[in-house]
């Protein structure tokens, strides 16, 4: 039997734009799977994005008529030193230049730095791995098969650098950052930072802050531990009624009575039936179908 050499149907393809721009023949099945591959990147990248937004939000306390606000981001939250210090009338930067938190700093972006390495570690081993990947085969037929050509997704982490402590007391910082103008001006630290501060500024402010940045992290799971409890409580309720009414003699009086009503009705299904049995066999099958 011969080989079908039927050529195959192909659409024009390109790669690049401008002069780097390569046009190419393309398998229609092949196009149509790489179609389908760029939109799942397109809409995991949308999705990242997305939670991105969805990550960060801001929440305000007050402290002793003094507005403090707390930001959420990535599990993580950064409190506005400046409106912290502006409630005892001091400056944070008196904190920021003391030997041991400038210490603190530094092992914090070590540690950041750490566990960055380690998140893109365990992102190279993902399923996902070999996204970013190309291959150009060509196909018997003469034409590029882009079918094995991937694109990768962007992963949080892709853009994420090495940073030093230059960057920190700027606007890039992680753990200490400086913003001047927008809607949240002010110098923010990281909660781990934060939290010196307050001790720092004062005792019970430092309790405070403590309970607060606990109340935003852990407040869902105590509200989901509360209502537990109460199920718990209700369910408990309804056994010892159920226990109680089992004793109760009006309830197995009642008890009684539905089951004496239940076997009355047999009864009377039955002589029923057995009525109707007893007329059909008075008549022949002949005089039962009037013939």
């Amino acid at each position: 039997m011969e080989a079908n050499n039927k050529p195959q149907k192909t659409v024009r393809a390109w790669i690049g734009e401008g002069d780097k721009r390569v046009e190419f023949d393309m398998p229609v099945e092949t196009a149509r799977n790489l179609r389908n591959l760029q939109r799942i990147i397109r809409e995991q990248n949308e999705l990242n994005e997305k939670n991105k937004t969805i990550a960060m939000q801001t929440k305000e306390f007050n402290f002793n008529n003094q507005t403090i606000n707390f930001e959420l981001k990535n599990k993580n939250i950064m409190v506005n030193a400046t409106e912290m210090a502006n409630a005892f009338g001091k400056k944070c930067i008196k904190f920021l230049e003391l030997e041991n938190t400038l210490e603190l700093v530094k092992k914090l972006v070590e540690r950041e730095n750490l566990a960055l390495e380690s998140q893109k570690i365990d992102n190279s081993q993902s399923p996902n791995s070999d996204f970013g990947k190309s291959e150009n085969s060509e196909s018997q037929g003469g034409n590029s098969d882009f079918g094995n050509q991937s694109q990768k997704v962007i992963s949080p982490f892709e853009n994420e650098k090495k940073y030093t402590l230059g960057d920190e007391f700027t606007s890039k910082g992680k753990l200490v950052k400086v913003v001047r103008g927008g809607s949240s001006p002010g110098t923010w630290m990281d909660r781990r930072i934060a939290i010196a501060f307050a001790m720092w500024l004062d005792a019970e402010f430092y309790l405070w802050v403590c309970e607060t940045i606990d109340e935003i992290l852990f407040g869902s799971f105590r509200e989901e531990e509360a209502i537990l409890k109460s199920i718990a409580g209700i369910q408990q309720k309804i056994f010892e009624k159920e226990e109680a009414l089992k004793s109760n003699p009006a309830l197995k009086e009642l008890d009684d009575l539905r089951k004496a009503e239940k076997m009355e009705r047999r009864r009377y299904d039955n002589l029923k039936n057995a009525k109707i049995t007893g007329f059909k066999t008075l008549f022949s099958q002949s005089e039962m179908t009037g013939q």
